[in-house]
C-alpha cells in the first residue's frame, strides 16, 4: 500500500524541479541500497545464492566498474530489484531521475493464462488500440509471446512463478514513471491470432492518467483503473455496488441453480470491523445460497482487516504464529506470538455462518495470502480460481540519502502455527481451478 501511495503522491505534486547528482552520489545511493538489503532483508538466504557479506562485497566491486549517471543508476537499481523474486520488493526513483516523465499505455490489459497464452482481456477505447478483447498475442517484437513475458518477468520477479508471469502481462502495456521496465518508449510490434487469422500491429505508447477510484475511471475515459497495488486492474466489477464502502463492493449474481452474494474487498487496509459487520448484516438480510469472497486482484494490506473478515465468517480461533524479524538495529529475533491485541477488540454481532467460496488469483497476496490459508486451515471456505501470489512478508520502506530513491522489502516473516510451510514463495493448492470470469465460474461450480 505504501507503494501505491507514493505513486499517487507524485502524480499530485506534478513536475519536479530538475536536479543533477554527481557520480559519487549515485554510487553512494546504490551501495546504500545494497547494504540495506544485505543487512535487513529477512528472506535473503532463500533468495540469493551468495552470503550476505559475499553479496555486499560483490556489489562493491561491481559498483567500481560503473560510470555513474542518471541512466546507469536507474539501470542498476532495476537490476538490483530483479535479483530478488519477492512480490513485496519494490523500487521507486524520483521524477528528475527517471527516463520516463509520466505513465504510458498501449491501450489494453493482457493476462497470462495457466496454459501459457497471452490474451487481451480489456481495452481502453480512448487510446484506440488495434487489438480486441479475446485476441491471443502470439509474438511481441518478433519474439514468441511466452518467451517475451518470461523475459519481462525477470525484471520484476514475484514470489511465485505464476505471479511473475501475470505481473509481467500487466506490465507489458503500462510503463510506470517511478519504476520503468525500459529506458525508451519505442513502438511495440504485436502479432495476434483473431478468428484463426494472424494480424500484425505496431503500437506506440501514449501518455495516460491513472487512478484506483472506480468512479473516476468510469467518468474519465482517459484514466486507467489500477488495482490498489498499482497494477492494471482486471477486477470483476459490478455496474453498481449496494455496499456503502468503496473498498468493500457488494452485489448479487444468480445462476440457474443458486443465488450468490459477491463481496469484493479491493484491499485489506481501508476499512474497519464496523464496516464489514454492516456488510454482513446486509448479506444476512438478502439470504443468498452462498457468499463469494472475490479476492481477484485484491491488493492485500494488514492483519487487522484479515482478522475482521475472519470473525465476520465466524472464525474466531486464536491466531498464533511463528515470527522471524530483523529489527532496526539489525538484530534477528524469532519466536511465537499472537494477535490478541487486535482480536480482543473485535465484537462482531453480525457474522455469516452459511456456505462460503473464496476466489483468488495470482495478483492477490500479502493479507490475502494469510486470509485464504487461514480459512483453509479452519475448513471455512471452498477456495476457487487460481492460487494466490505467495507473498508472505510485508514491505518496509527506505529512502536513499542523496537522490531520495525509495526501495522496499520485508524485514519480517510470519507463519501461522500448524501451517506446513512458509507462505513466502508457496504455490498454494486450491479446491477448484478456473480462470473464467466470475459469472462463468459460478456456473461451473453450480454444475460441479
Amino acid at each position: 500500500m505504501k507503494y501505491l501511495a507514493s505513486i499517487l503522491l507524485m502524480l499530485a505534486m506534478g513536475m519536479a524541479v530538475s536536479q543533477e547528482y554527481s557520480g559519487d552520489e549515485f554510487k553512494e545511493d546504490y551501495l546504500e541500497a545494497c547494504e540495506l538489503i544485505s543487512s535487513k532483508y529477512i528472506y535473503f538466504e532463500r533468495k540469493c545464492a551468495l552470503s550476505r557479506s559475499g553479496f555486499l562485497e560483490q556489489r562493491k566491486l561491481h559498483a567500481d566498474t560503473i560510470i555513474w549517471n542518471r541512466q546507469s543508476f536507474v539501470k542498476e537499481i532495476r537490476n538490483l530489484r530483479a535479483t530478488f523474486s519477492d512480490g513485496h520488493f519494490y523500487w521507486d526513483v524520483p521524477r528528475e531521475i527517471s527516463p520516463v516523465d509520466t505513465f504510458y499505455t498501449l491501450g489494453f490489459v493482457s493476462t497470462f493464462t495457466d496454459d501459457s497464452l497471452l490474451i487481451v482481456k480489456k481495452i481502453f477505447p480512448h487510446y484506440a488500440p488495434p487489438v480486441k478483447i479475446g485476441d491471443i498475442i502470439s509474438d511481441i517484437n518478433n519474439i514468441p509471446a511466452k518467451d517475451y513475458i518470461k523475459e519481462l518477468g525477470r525484471k520484476e520477479p514475484q514470489s511465485t512463478r505464476n505471479a511473475t508471469y501475470e505481473i509481467a502481462a500487466r506490465n507489458l502495456s503500462l510503463i510506470r514513471r517511478q519504476a520503468p521496465t525500459m529506458d525508451s518508449l519505442e513502438d511495440v510490434k504485436i502479432e495476434v491470432l483473431r478468428d484463426q487469422k494472424k494480424l500484425v500491429f505496431n503500437i506506440g505508447y501514449k501518455k495516460c492518467s491513472i487512478t484506483t477510484d472506480i468512479s473516476k475511471s468510469r467518468k474519465n475515459k482517459e484514466t486507467l483503473l489500477l488495482q490498489r497495488n498499482g497494477y492494471l486492474s482486471l477486477e470483476d466489477l459490478p455496474d453498481e455496488s449496494i455496499s456503502p464502502h468503496s473498498s468493500l463492493l457488494l452485489y448479487m449474481l444468480e445462476t440457474e441453480k443458486e443465488k450468490y452474494c459477491i463481496l469484493h474487498p479491493r484491499d485489506f487496509v481501508a476499512w474497519e470491523a464496523a464496516d464489514i459487520e454492516t456488510i454482513m448484516g446486509m448479506i444476512k438480510e438478502i439470504g443468498p445460497d452462498a457468499l463469494v469472497i472475490d479476492l481477484k486482484d485484491c491488493s492485500g494490506g494488514g492483519f487487522n482487516d484479515m482478522l475482521y473478515l475472519s470473525y465476520a465468517l465466524g472464525v474466531e480461533k486464536e491466531f498464533k504464529f511463528f515470527y522471524d524479524i530483523i529489527d532496526k538495529e539489525n538484530r534477528r529475533e524469532s519466536g511465537v506470538d499472537d494477535f490478541d491485541f487486535i482480536t480482543d477488540r473485535i465484537s462482531m454481532k453480525n457474522s455469516w455462518s452459511g456456505k462460503v467460496y473464496i476466489r483468488s488469483n495470482e495478483i492477490c497476496g500479502s493479507a490475502c495470502d494469510f486470509f485464504i490459508r487461514w480459512m483453509k486451515m479452519n475448513g471455512r471456505a471452498v477456495i476457487v480460481g487460481m492460487p494466490p501470489a505467495g507473498r508472505g512478508g510485508g514491505t518496509d520502506d527506505f529512502k536513499l540519502k542523496n537522490t531520495g530513491t525509495r526501495i522496499g522489502f520485508p524485514l519480517r516473516e510470519r507463519i501461522p502455527l500448524d501451517y506446513p510451510s512458509s507462505i513466502e514463495g508457496e504455490t498454494m493448492g486450491i479446491d477448484y481451478y478456473s480462470e473464467q470470469t466470475l459469472d462463468l465460474l459460478l456456473d461451473e461450480l453450480s454444475n460441479h
